[in-house]
């Protein structure tokens, strides 16, 4: 679909773009940030488990989306000092290396909460979703993205 938000993935906003080494200043401002907010630690023990129950993956994803909204394409002077790059924006390379990740988890993470959100959180809350995030079982990333892909689409 040509209407979605699809373009959030794309980092060419017309501006100039960060150089390898402001990429690398950028992220390691950003991960200086993502390591001060209070889930920051217990995220980053939980990303590196194979077998993690569903809420766990939910808070990963959550955090990882969550920082992404909050910086993506927000000007590099909102997180450092250096005037060179300050009217450049923030790109997903610099958030992805700051929280080290790839593109492909992070895009799944922004993915995976915009379905949690949709389909198991406030009014329009199907108790099949809520179910399946509050299993007890562990279970992967891939399994709970591929459950919330097949709801949505058997019920649109």
């Amino acid at each position: 679909n040509d209407d979605d938000d699809s373009s959030d993935d794309d980092d060419d906003d017309g501006s100039i773009y960060l150089s390898e080494d402001e990429v690398a200043h950028v992220a390691g401002e950003l991960a200086t940030r993502a390591e001060s907010l209070p889930a920051f630690a217990n995220v980053k023990v939980k990303a590196g488990s194979r077998s993690l129950k569903n809420q766990e993956i939910v808070q990963i994803w959550e955090f990882r989306a969550v920082f992404w909204d909050r910086y993506y394409r927000q000007w590099c002077s909102e997180v450092t000092q250096a005037s060179n790059i300050a009217y450049k924006r923030i790109t997903g390379e610099c958030i992805c290396r700051a929280l080290n990740v790839v593109h492909s988890t992070m895009m799944q993470a922004r993915e995976g909460m915009r379905l949690v959100n949709r389909y198991a959180r406030g009014p329009t809350a199907h108790q099949e979703v809520v179910a399946e995030i509050a299993k007890e079982s562990t279970g992967n990333r891939s399994k709970l993205l591929d459950f919330l892909r097949k709801w949505e689409a058997a019920h649109l």
